[in-house]
């Protein structure tokens, strides 16, 4: 089954989680996504060196999770040459989606005006820290940072006594990340309607104030503003967490506690609570939720969650378990997921970023421990002009045999070097090599010195770009 988006091109500009998450997304829902990375790549792929994850070599969660379901391409935008490929791309696009400030995209050539004029139909996504007006709108932010701490979120949450608690990798990120992913759809749609584009503005801190909402909604209307004031002073005590016989934790979340007050004292055992004038109802708890937590403490650290489970449930109580990551095969909910879990734990393809290498020779050595020889005129375009074709087939071939087989990336193929590569092709075809041509401007097609036979082979992707492998121009 074809997917809501399916036929819709996306071009993601963004680096670390929060648009790279909400373009994944797009790519779940069928999008055609294409992502563009810096000759250093996206600084997310070292976020193994931080500490936030434990490394593995050749394992990066994060990078793993928020890129799923894209193809890259790695542009230097400093460049002419380089922006000229990204609004060759811009051009077919439906979609554009950043997360890099707006002076640095005005000096790259990817701000708004620029790509609207290039295609009038684009829906353009900016994500920023803190909007784009006030004293703030420049700074640089983190979803620890605008989304967690300076919306307010932080300050809202754990024990009077102690700090405020921080949170957990990209958690800010992915729900904004989602918030956008939704807005695009919103103006893919309306551009069913209206024929054009238009631009989309979001921000870190503006989604954690909408995670906020509630809060800052009752601050308004009411002046009251909310503090923490810890598990042990919640005002419904059916609104609680606690920790059970075996170290575990549950979390009560029976929002109508008078409902179920009769059914819950059951469950725990202590019928004789129904009764007591401390906690004849909710109002009345509120005045005594102290006193009541009390005793609720050590009864359910009387026993294991498990027969808590069976308690609470055959009451009807509401209620859920505090559950860790780890993954508990005995979970029947986390056994429905488990698919999941293995689909956006590994990419489909393998992700390469070639690294800031200025000579071919190292190039080719570091895409050799990798099995991937690479061929570009870039930077053999002198051979070919220099020297005769069958030099440069036996120059070339040497180099690529020398390392093993694996994919020819041919970039930037020009017609004055096509007729003295055709051969190369086909010794190319004959030696294994997989072939993938990176061209957008000049469409393979329309070449005629092209062997056939060797495109064919190549399975090259309708919109010419590599189904497997990071590509860099090389022209150094």
């Amino acid at each position: 089954m074809a997917g809501a988006l399916d036929g819709v091109r996306v071009l993601e500009l963004g680096i670390w989680v929060a648009v790279p998450s909400a373009a994944a997304v797009l790519a779940d829902w069928g999008a055609r996504v294409v992502k563009i990375e810096p000759p250093e790549g996206d600084p997310l792929r070292g976020l193994a060196a931080t500490g936030l994850v434990p490394y593995q070599p050749d394992v990066n969660p994060a990078f793993q999770l928020d890129n799923r379901g894209k193809r890259s391409i790695v542009l230097d935008l400093r460049r002419p040459e380089g922006r000229e490929v990204a609004h060759a791309l811009v051009g077919r696009s439906d979609v554009f989606l950043t997360n890099l400030r707006r002076p640095k995209l005005a000096v790259l050539g990817m701000d708004y005006a620029t790509l609207r004029s290039v295609n009038p139909r684009l829906v353009y996504a900016g994500l920023t820290g803190y909007g784009t007006e006030g004293p703030e709108r420049e700074r640089a932010a983190f979803d620890y940072a605008a989304f967690w701490a300076r919306a307010g979120i932080m300050a809202s949450l754990g024990e009077p006594e102690g700090p405020p608690p921080t949170q957990r990798p990209g958690m800010g990120d992915h729900l904004t990340g989602l918030g956008l992913a939704g807005a695009i759809a919103a103006g893919l749609f309306a551009r069913e309607r209206s024929g054009v584009g238009q631009e989309i503005g979001m921000s870190l801190f503006q989604s954690g104030m909408w995670m906020l909402a509630t809060d800052i909604q009752a601050a308004i209307t009411t002046g009251y503003c909310h503090t923490p004031g810890g598990r042990r002073a919640a005002p419904n005590p059916l609104f609680n967490f606690y920790r059970t016989g075996d170290g575990r934790w549950l979390h009560l979340v029976m929002l109508q506690p008078d409902r179920h007050w009769r059914a819950f004292c059951r469950a725990v055992g202590r019928e004789d609570l129904v009764d007591d004038p401390r906690f004849a109802s909710a109002p009345v708890r509120f005045q005594h939720c102290r006193e009541l937590i009390a005793i609720l403490d050590p009864l359910f650290a009387s026993r294991p969650l498990a027969e808590w489970a069976e308690a609470l449930d055959c009451a009807d109580c509401y209620w859920g378990k505090v559950q860790t990551v780890e993954y508990d095969p005995k979970d029947e909910i986390e056994k429905g997921i488990s698919a999941v879990r293995m689909a956006v734990g590994r990419p489909t393809a393998p992700y390469f970023r070639f690294p800031a290498l200025k000579h071919p020779p190292e190039l080719l050595a570091y895409l050799a421990r990798r099995n991937i020889a690479v061929f570009s005129t870039d930077f053999d375009s002198f051979d070919f002009k220099m020297r005769r074709p069958e030099q440069v087939r036996q120059s070339v071939m040497a180099k690529l045999n020398k390392f093993g087989k694996g994919i020819v990336l041919m970039h930037d193929f020009q017609h004055a070097t096509a007729e003295a590569a055709a051969d190369l092709l086909n010794d190319l075809k004959a030696g294994g090599y997989k072939i993938v041509f990176m061209n957008p401007k000049f469409p393979v097609t329309t070449i005629a010195s092209y062997d056939e036979a060797v495109l064919k082979a190549s399975k090259l992707p309708s919109d010419g770009l590599p189904t497997s492998s990071v590509v860099r121009t090389i022209s150094e």
